[in-house]
C-alpha cells in the first residue's frame, strides 16, 4: 500500500492528528484480505467433514483458523491452516474435521495477516447425512513416532476390524477390537515400522475408513553421563 506523507508539526491540530491515525489504522486493517476464487465449500465423508477454498491471490497472509458453529452464531475455533504469504497465484487448501457429530454444521473461515489484522469469509452449512457406524472423534497426530492414539464414537456394538498398509498397498499388521455403543479408545503400536507414508484402514461392516499417516524416526535420546571419583 502506499504511505501519505504527511508532515505533524506542534501547530498541527490535535484532531487532524486523531483523523490522520484512524487512517492509517483503517488502511492498514483493509490489506486483512485474500481473494478467493470462489466460496467455501464442504464435503461430507464417513470420517468427517472435509472444507476446501482456493485463493487466487493473497497479501500478507500469515493463516487461516478454522471456525465451526452449531447455529451458524455462535462460532469456535477447531483448527488453524498456515498461509501462503504474498503470493498472486492459485492456493488451494482443506481442513478436515473428524469431530462433526451434529446434524447441522456452519463453517467460516478468519483469515489473519502477519500484522495482526483479520478478515472474515462466507459461512458455509453442511447438514449430515451419512449414519456412521462408528466415527472418529479424537486423533493424537497424523504424524507418529511410537504409536497412534484414536477415540471412536460407535453407535452400535460390533467388531472393528484395522489393517496398516504401506502407501504400495503392502500389509503390515492387522488385527480386531470389539467395540461398545459409545466412546472407544484404540491405540496402535507404530515403533518397529520404518519411517514413511502408511494407511490405516478401519472396517465395521460394510462401513470403511481410511486414515493416512507419516511415522517419522524417534529422536535420539541423550545417554546419560556418568562420572567416577577416584
Amino acid at each position: 500500500m502506499e504511505y501519505i506523507n504527511t508532515k505533524i508539526t506542534n501547530q498541527t491540530p490535535a484532531f487532524l492528528i486523531t483523523l490522520i491515525f484512524i487512517f492509517f489504522i483503517l488502511a492498514q486493517g483493509a490489506n486483512a484480505a485474500c481473494t478467493y476464487n470462489n466460496s467455501l465449500v464442504g464435503e461430507e465423508l464417513p470420517f468427517g467433514i472435509v472444507i476446501n477454498w482456493t485463493t487466487s491471490e493473497e497479501f500478507n497472509n500469515e493463516m487461516f483458523i478454522i471456525e465451526k458453529s452449531e447455529n451458524g452464531k455462535d462460532f469456535t475455533r477447531i483448527g488453524s491452516v498456515k498461509g501462503s504469504g504474498t503470493v498472486k497465484q492459485t492456493k488451494k487448501y482443506s481442513f478436515m474435521d473428524v469431530n462433526a457429530q451434529q446434524e447441522v454444521n456452519f463453517y467460516r473461515l478468519m483469515q489473519i495477516d502477519f500484522d495482526g489484522s483479520s478478515s472474515y469469509s462466507d459461512i458455509v452449512k453442511i447438514d449430515r447425512s451419512l449414519e456412521n457406524k462408528f466415527s472418529i472423534v479424537h486423533l493424537s497426530s497424523e504424524v507418529i513416532t511410537d504409536a497412534i492414539d484414536l477415540k471412536l464414537n460407535s453407535t452400535e456394538s460390533g467388531v472393528l476390524d484395522f489393517e496398516v498398509k504401506t502407501s504400495n498397498g503392502q500389509l503390515i499388521t492387522k488385527n480386531r477390537q470389539q467395540l461398545i455403543l459409545g466412546t472407544n479408545n484404540l491405540s496402535i503400536d507404530f515403533s518397529t515400522f520404518k519411517s514413511g507414508i502408511y494407511k490405516l484402514h478401519l472396517n465395521m461392516g460394510n462401513e470403511k475408513e481410511i486414515l493416512v499417516l507419516r511415522k517419522i524416526k524417534s529422536p535420539e535420546k541423550p545417554m546419560a553421563s556418568t562420572t567416577s571419583n577416584k
